[in-house]
């Protein structure tokens, strides 16, 4: 077991710990369609390439984080008292918090930023398989295809002065849950309102958005779905 743990981690020199901490991007809502949310997951702690927390969003390194986080000097004596805390497969308690998009990469969420630097530094010397336990995950998956048409038409609108106003509605269409875990899914859709012939149109996926702004892009745009004609 790591006796000194900051003290082995500089003398590896690895370069997994001590590439810079990245800092987390909060998804757009509007355009999340499902949240998936875990109570006592399993995560690569390798994958973790984040945080979510200011202080510590931007820090150099891993390594740097157990230097100067603001609360481990009381986190580091607990990892030699209990190491057991970070190896065993039971829900942790207190909770450490990861997220992510997509099936990307984590991010520390609301809790465990210097107990995650610590894992990351003790399991990399022990070469352990990365997998800490007991932990707790909420998976976004994001359209963010949708999103971005429905950027590039608030800046056509906006930049063609079109008498146009887009906004997003996001509908609970339902939600599943068992002992520990939480299924939430939502349908997204653009509402696209001419408010000066007062009629609108909705776009339901990122495909009708994708041909509304080419539409609204062409320097005389046809019909769309029988609405807009310039």
């Amino acid at each position: 077991m790591v006796n000194d743990l900051l003290k082995e981690i500089k003398e590896a020199n690895s370069e997994i710990l001590n590439c810079p901490i990245d800092k987390w991007t909060v998804p757009d809502m509007r355009f999340v369609k499902e949240l998936y949310w875990q109570d006592s997951a399993s995560v690569n702690i390798f994958r973790v390439k984040g945080t979510q927390h200011p202080d510590y969003a931007g820090l150099e390194s891993w390594v740097k984080l157990l230097e100067v986080g603001k609360r481990m000097y009381l986190n580091l004596p607990f990892f030699k008292q209990n190491p057991g805390y970070y190896y065993e497969k039971t829900k942790k308690i207190p909770s450490m918090y990861y997220q992510n998009i997509n099936f990307g990469d984590y991010y520390i969420g609301a809790d465990g930023n210097h107990r995650t630097a610590i894992a990351k530094a003790a399991f990399f010397l022990d070469k352990t398989d990365g997998l800490i336990h007991g932990v707790t995950v909420s998976s976004y998956r994001v359209d963010l295809d949708f999103k971005k048409h429905f950027d590039g038409i608030t800046q056509t609108v906006s930049k063609r002065k079109l008498p146009l106003y887009a906004t997003v509605e996001t509908k609970a269409v339902s939600r599943d849950d068992g002992g520990g875990w939480m299924l939430e899914k939502y349908t997204p859709t653009i509402q696209i309102q001419d408010y000066k012939k007062n009629n609108y149109v909705i776009l339901h996926n990122a495909k009708e958005a994708k041909e509304f702004l080419e539409n609204i892009n062409m320097s005389k745009f046809r019909r769309f779905f029988g609405f807009l004609k310039k």
